[in-house]
């Protein structure tokens, strides 16, 4: 053996016979530095397995150990634990989870914890540790998921925890992922395989209730073994019943005094639980226990119990950040709360609600729309602080918003509808447009009936939904509801208000957008005069409607005309709004077009360069806004030529908007379709594909087939396949943009 054996740790190499070592030695020295220990298996989710609290918590190793057999048994296992709610799913899978990072059992190399949140792509969002799944839009980022997923094989075992509402859409999508899942679920999910989570025993529950009660004495034990009967060993209810007894000071004796006074008992549908059979009629019996529970706990003070009662509209299991939650509710309730066990707090220093709770507060203590309207006004005043700042911000936010949406879903009240436009809004912003005008068509429900078909607030409505339409590119539709708005505000508000110049500008910019530029004028003329005589020349609604003008001339040729609109415009936002407002760097934009349709490409790149030096200092670097103005920029260098400067400008918008608006809005399937010119004009078409392939998939899924921008992402690829003489496969692509004829 040699002296020196480090002389020699690094010599082996292919050769198995490097420098003279034999293979003896080699042995040797593996013997003497062993190998380290293999890793754990890798957590491939931001989000793990809780870390249980050990003074809350009791293991259940011979669940664990049967859970585990059957996982074993079948390496594309796809299993459901069912249980009543809170009777401890979450925990027993938390074990399981941990159990399998210390035991590397049963050959699983990879662990993901998913949080349920109504839809699996929501809740899969951005949770994945890995540089194969990296789009910044949910239906994307989930089928990356998917493909990651069927790589990992049965070395992945995936939980997917609170599953109540898992839709048969996400159950397809589990089943045909590679990966083994656990599932944790109340009622039965067809499809999968199924372990009926029995309760603890009573010897399990007594140790459980004294560990969090910190009751010890002996003379309890009695008192505590009938609790936890009346319990009906049910996990949930013995912690609530544990704390409520540490927290309001109650001997055993005293608290079980309370639960015979009131015939709080769980005992009887105790077997129903264990056998698995739950049902409606089980859960309301359970719930009308709980109630007596809730009534036990005497939450007398009255500002924590309306923090409770408002906190159980929010999403369950969906956390708050600690610093709104403690703005919305007070500190000082939340954390009486926490200690009560009536809310949760996470490692993230996040607070949420347990399902059984929300349920069972709201079936307790009923809160009623009025007392809700402070929520309501913070959760609008949170959506709308949200704007621009894309879908990984915003996703918990409309969770909550739906969440109490849903829960005054009978209502009909002005102050519900103030939710739905803003939800309604937020969604629109996103590309989400279908949901944009659910939400907005529920906002014009109530609006139509409680306000009438002539009201200014329903007229506005209108106008929003023909919003939508317009991004829709759905022009008819949109111009029947601006029309709607036209009637209400001309009637009622008459044909010299703001409003109806602002409706005015909504119908021209309809009529602009199908092609009908006289009628567009004659509807911008409208609106002009209106704010010239009622809020004057220098007002910036005025500036507005100088500007659209302008883009009509634009539209039409009629360049000269453009200019001086522009120019009008312009004036008045550089007085009024000053040199650094957005709307004057939009009036830029506006004027930058049209230098560069006019060949005057200098100036067409000092305006664009002014509007993004305030949108960079105002906006940020990261706003849609920014980003369109990259854009803009790297149109100028394209017209120029300059095509490796049109393509850095438009990756700089695109990093924008995949990361703000994600890998599904419209707004970043223009840029891919920019990007494609750009590589058409480098004669790069296998590049250019790709990206016109790109967009082209955003707008058919967003626009539709028949809307105009799909339609020259068609025309766009059969010329690219064109190029390639590759003509058969761009005929599909000819027919559908209306170059050529089908048979």
């Amino acid at each position: 053996m040699p002296d020196n054996l480090k002389n020699y740790l690094h010599v082996e190499g292919e050769n198995n016979n490097v420098s003279g070592i034999t293979q003896i030695e080699k042995q040797e020295i593996k013997n003497i530095y062993p190998s380290p220990p293999e890793p754990p298996p890798q957590i491939i989710t931001n989000s793990s397995a809780w870390t249980l609290n050990k003074k809350d918590f009791l293991p259940r190793d011979d669940e664990v150990n049967k859970v585990m057999e059957i996982i074993r048994d079948d390496p594309q296992i796809k299993l459901q634990i069912r249980g009543i709610g809170g009777l401890g799913k979450t925990s027993l899978s938390c074990q399981l989870f941990w159990e399998y990072h210390e035991s590397k059992a049963d050959g699983i190399e990879h662990l993901g914890w998913i949080n349920y949140n109504g839809d699996l792509k929501s809740s899969i969002f951005q949770n994945i540790e890995s540089n194969t799944v990296t789009a910044d839009k949910p239906d994307e980022y989930l089928q990356q998921a998917r493909s990651f997923f069927n790589a990992l094989g049965k070395k992945l075992l995936l939980f997917v925890d609170n599953a109540d509402d898992i839709t048969d859409e996400d159950i397809n999508f589990l089943t045909t992922c590679a990966c083994r899942v656990v599932l944790t679920a109340r009622y039965k999910i067809e499809g999968v395989d199924e372990y009926s989570l029995p309760p603890f025993s009573p010897e399990v529950c007594v140790e459980l209730y004294r560990k969090i009660s910190n009751d010890r004495s002996p003379a309890d034990e009695a008192a505590i073994r009938e609790i936890v009967e009346r319990a009906g060993n049910h996990t949930q209810t013995i912690h609530l019943l544990a704390k409520t007894q540490k927290v309001c000071g109650y001997t055993a004796q005293k608290l079980l005094d309370e639960l015979k006074e009131r015939g709080f008992t769980l005992a009887g549908i105790s077997a129903e639980i264990s056998s698995g059979r739950l049902d409606k009629k089980v859960e309301a019996e359970f719930f009308e226990h709980m109630k007596m529970l809730f009534d036990i706990a005497k939450i007398t003070d009255e500002n924590q119990l309306r923090a409770l009662k408002l906190f159980s509209l929010l999403a369950p299991n969906v956390p708050l950040e600690r610093l709104t939650a403690n703005e919305w509710f007070s500190i000082n309730n939340i954390t009486k709360l926490i200690k009560r066990g009536w809310l949760n707090d996470d490692e993230n220093n996040g607070v949420y609600i347990h399902p059984v709770i929300a349920q069972v507060v709201r079936y307790s203590a009923p809160t009623d729309l009025q007392t809700s309207e402070e929520l309501i006004v913070h959760l609008k005043n949170a959506l709308k602080n949200s704007q621009g700042k894309g879908f990984n911000i915003q996703n918990k936010l409309i969770a909550h918003a739906v969440s109490v949406a849903e829960c005054f879903s009978d209502e009909e009240d002005t102050l519900l509808s103030v939710l739905y436009n803003w939800i309604g809004g937020i969604y629109q912003e996103l590309g989400e447009y279908d949901k944009a005008l659910d939400y907005h068509e529920k906002d014009k429900a109530i609006h139509e009936k409680v306000l009438g078909t002539e009201h200014p607030s329903t007229a506005t409505i209108y106008n929003n939904i023909a919003s939508v339409y317009d991004y829709m590119g759905d022009y008819d539709k949109a111009l029947e509801y601006n029309e709607k708005a036209l009637a209400i505000v001309e009637k009622v508000l008459g044909t010299e208000h703001p409003d109806t110049a602002r409706t005015y500008n909504n119908i021209a910019l309809s009529y602009n957008n199908m092609g009908d530029y006289d009628k567009a004028l004659g509807y911008y003329e409208k609106a002009l005069a209106i704010q010239e005589k009622v809020l004057g020349t220098e007002h910036p609604s005025t500036a507005t409607t100088y500007n659209n003008i302008a883009l009509l001339y634009y539209n039409m040729g009629n360049y000269d005309k453009a200019l001086k609109y522009f120019k009008k415009a312009l004036a008045i936002v550089e007085k009024v709004l000053g040199t650094e407002h957005p709307d004057t760097a939009r009036t830029y934009i506006s004027m930058a077009s049209l230098y560069q349709t006019t060949g005057n490409y200098k100036k067409a790149l000092e305006y664009n360069e002014k509007a993004l030096a305030i949108q960079e200092k105002v906006l940020g670097t990261e706003h849609p806004d920014t980003a369109a103005t990259y854009n803009n920029i790297a149109g100028v260098y394209y017209a120029k030529g300059v095509y490796d400067k049109a393509l850095e400008y438009n990756e700089k918008a695109l990093a924008i908007q995949e990361k703000v608006l994600g890998t599904e809005h419209p707004y970043t399937a223009a840029t891919y379709n920019n990007i494609a010119a750009v590589y058409i004009a480098n004669g790069d078409y296998d590049k250019a594909l790709d990206y016109a392939h790109k967009a082209r998939k955003i707008f058919e899924k967003v626009l539709g087939e028949e809307h105009p921008n799909t339609k020259n992402i068609y025309y766009l690829l059969a010329g690219i396949y064109a190029k390639k003489d590759e003509f058969e496969n761009g005929l599909e692509y000819a027919i559908k943009a209306g170059i050529m004829e089908g048979e």
